[in-house]
């Protein structure tokens, strides 16, 4: 249940507390505004749109790819750790690739963003004594909100001392700790953890 929860947190901490509140940001300092795509000119708040609409669109659809992968292997954890490779790419690219990188970046991340979400979620439904199922939910949303919340402050108060290129570095650390903790559950888990 805590890693679930913590799961749930370092999701919404990456994506909904440091790439949404940050994004806007982070183009108009990579790319300048107007932002050139395609020879198509338009403003950076245009492009900060664009880019979260295609991260929530990838997002939707990683969840239910994720979630069937989840019920297809060893343990739920297996499909987190891979779930959340591609996000430490993204915030990797981010932190230290080039410009022409930005949209690979955000696609990796969306599909972490729906993964983690989802299989979050259906940790906690795995643990059984549905009497206890309301309030496991209520504390995995809790941390996950309370992680919404902290990091876009949290974000701009570190900017002056690591520039927004070493938040996302700092990111892409707390996701590739979460993958090592997943890859280790996902070693010493019964493999009949998963309910059909």
């Amino acid at each position: 249940l805590t890693t679930a929860t913590l799961l749930m947190a370092v999701n919404r901490l990456a994506v909904a507390g440091v790439l949404q509140p940050t994004l806007g940001l982070f183009l108009l300092q990579s790319l300048g505004d107007p932002v050139v795509l395609g020879g198509r000119a338009m403003g950076v708040a245009t492009a900060t749109g664009l880019g979260l609409s295609l991260t929530t669109l990838v997002s939707m659809a990683a969840t239910p790819l994720m979630g069937g992968l989840s019920d297809r292997t060893r343990t739920r954890w297996s499909a987190v750790a891979g779930g959340l490779v591609p996000g430490t790419l993204g915030f990797l690219l981010l932190a230290a690739g080039p410009p022409v990188t930005i949209p690979v970046a955000l696609l990796l991340i969306a599909v972490t963003a729906g993964s983690n979400q989802g299989l979050s979620t259906a940790l906690v439904g795995d643990l059984g004594t549905l009497g206890r199922h309301s309030r496991r939910l209520g504390w995995l949303f809790t941390a996950g909100d309370l992680a919404s919340a902290v990091g876009p402050p949290a974000a701009y108060a570190l900017l002056p001392l690591l520039s927004l290129r070493g938040v996302y570095l700092a990111v892409a650390a707390t996701l590739g700790a979460m993958l090592a903790l997943a890859t280790l559950w996902a070693l010493t888990r019964r493999p009949q953890e998963v309910r059909p």
